[in-house]
């Protein structure tokens, strides 16, 4: 008996010759120089190798294979038979689990191809942190758009840069300092960075990431201009606002040093009055016996 084998896996497909049996079952042998065989073996259990049946049954025409895959027996067994598709992972989606175990190559997912390729031009440009989060996270629209703009603007041979990261819509911050982040990618140059403070460009920060003290002073909508020749965009707007904890701390800061250094400019006008009495009851006001600033004042008489 002969079987014909239809495959997209040239080293499967072709014409096979029953030659011997294996386990009481027919075994077939490619009528060529591979030496493939097909034949059965409850042996193998459910090893999985790059191609199997899903059942036992007692011919390979009769079983169940992936799609693509027909017998065509040349005696009695003529018809083809459609079997259920059989996920196989090829060798270019093993090549992104790296990434991310959700991505497949553009010959197996063809509507994500443009993503995939977005990934694989900003492997050289990006950090491997940042690769794996945009890979990630590649199913949400918002980084699902910023990939397709990467790989659009690779098309056209374009300097523009494409923002990756975008600062917050919104950042609250306390008393102390913070910072803000953003990050844009150039395929073909580096990107030079600008921030902005209620439109007004910032003195020394020319860096994707501004660091704030956390003054009330701070607070205000910031914006940062990623550049590369004369190709320029700007980033989302972020409005920084102190926390109303981070208010309540410096408005007590500032109530302290008025009733500590009124007093104290005071006492030194007495002191040149050579109103000494005067002075010492200044002091009192200044702070409690012994106080810092009574022993620097105290030192300077």
């Amino acid at each position: 008996m002969q079987l014909k084998v239809a495959s997209p896996w040239p080293n499967l497909r072709g014409v096979y010759v029953e030659t011997d049996r294996f386990e009481g079952r027919p075994a077939f042998v490619k009528r060529d120089s591979s030496e493939t065989w097909i034949f059965f073996s409850a042996r193998f259990g459910t090893l999985e190798s790059f191609l199997r049946s899903s059942t036992d049954a007692e011919l390979p025409e009769l079983a169940a294979w992936p799609a693509d895959v027909t017998f065509v027996g040349e005696t009695e067994q003529t018809d083809q038979v459609t079997v259920p598709v059989v996920e196989q992972t090829c060798s270019d989606c093993r090549a992104l689990q790296d990434l991310s175990e959700e991505l497949s190559c553009s010959h197996c997912c063809p509507e994500t191809a443009d993503v995939v390729r977005a990934l694989t031009l900003l492997r050289p440009v990006v950090g491997s942190s940042e690769l794996q989060m945009l890979a990630k996270s590649c199913n949400v629209e918002a980084t699902r758009h910023i990939l397709e703009k990467v790989f659009q603007v690779s098309q056209s041979s374009s300097p523009e840069p494409v923002f990756i990261r975008q600062p917050p819509t919104c950042l609250e911050i306390g008393a102390g300092t913070a910072s803000i982040t953003c990050q844009a990618v150039s395929l073909q140059s580096p990107v030079r960075y600008q921030w902005y403070k209620d439109g007004l460009a910032l003195h020394r920060a020319e860096r994707p990431r501004l660091v704030v003290t956390g003054t009330p002073a701070d607070e205000g909508i910031y914006t940062c201009t990623a550049t590369v020749g004369a190709a320029s965009i700007c980033s989302s707007p972020c409005m920084l606002r102190l926390s109303e904890s981070a208010h309540a701390a410096r408005q007590a800061e500032a109530a302290r040093r008025t009733r500590v250094e009124s007093p104290m400019r005071r006492a030194a006008g007495a002191v040149q009055l050579g109103q000494l009495p005067r002075a010492v009851t200044l002091l009192a006001e200044a702070g409690p016996p012994g106080h810092s600033t009574q022993r620097a004042f105290a030192s300077c008489c």
